[in-house]
C-alpha cells in the first residue's frame, strides 16, 4: 500500500523545500521538493514502526516526522475446535491476529455439521442434530479490514460431532 506525504517549510525564502528519509522500511518513490509517495513493504510476521523525515534544504535542524505502523500479516490463532455433541449447545469462536481489525470470517472449503452455522464475526453456534455425527474438515478464510488490500489467512480445522449418548436401563419390570 502506498500513501503520499506533503511538506511545506515556512520562512523557506528560496523556495528550497524538503529532501526526504525513511527508516524502519518500506521505500519513497516520486520525490519532489514537497511531497513523496511512501509504499510499505510486503506485510511480514511482525508489525513495523517507520519514520518518515523531511529535512528543510534550507535549513537542516528543521525536520519534520511521520510515524506510519505497517501490521503484520494476518494469522488465524485457533489451533483446534472443540468437540460437540448431538442435541447439546455448541458454541466456538475463531480468534486471528495482525492485518487491520475487523475481521471478517467465511468458510471456503467444507460444510459446517447440520444445526450449526457461523456469523462474520467467526462464531459458530447452534445444536447438532442427529445427521451431524462425525468429523468434518472446514477450511476457514480471515479477511482484513485493510483499506487498499484487504489480506486474508487460510486454516483447515476438523470439528467433530459425537452422536448423543444413550440412555440404558438396568433392572426388571415387575
Amino acid at each position: 500500500d502506498a500513501v503520499t506525504l506533503t511538506a511545506a517549510v515556512s520562512n523557506d525564502k528560496n523556495a528550497a523545500g524538503v529532501t526526504w528519509s525513511v527508516s524502519g522500511g518500506g521505500t519513497l518513490s516520486n520525490t519532489t521538493t514537497s511531497s513523496a509517495t511512501y509504499t510499505a513493504p510486503a506485510p511480514s510476521s511482525t508489525a513495523l514502526t517507520v519514520t518518515v523525515t523531511a529535512t528543510s534544504v534550507a535549513d537542516a535542524t528543521k525536520t519534520g516526522t511521520a510515524t506510519i505502523t505497517v501490521p503484520a500479516k494476518p494469522a488465524i490463532t485457533t489451533g483446534a475446535l472443540p468437540a460437540g455433541t448431538v442435541g447439546s449447545a455448541y458454541s466456538a469462536t475463531m480468534a486471528g491476529r495482525g492485518g487491520i481489525g475487523p475481521y471478517t470470517w467465511s468458510i471456503t472449503s467444507g460444510t459446517l455439521p447440520a444445526g450449526l452455522t457461523m456469523n462474520s464475526a467467526g462464531v459458530i453456534a447452534g445444536t447438532p442434530t442427529a445427521a451431524a455425527a462425525g468429523t468434518t474438515n472446514l477450511t476457514f478464510v480471515l479477511t482484513d479490514s485493510g483499506k487498499a488490500t484487504a489480506l486474508t489467512a487460510t486454516v483447515t480445522l476438523g470439528l467433530t460431532i459425537s452422536a448423543a449418548p444413550a440412555i440404558a436401563f438396568t433392572g426388571t419390570v415387575p
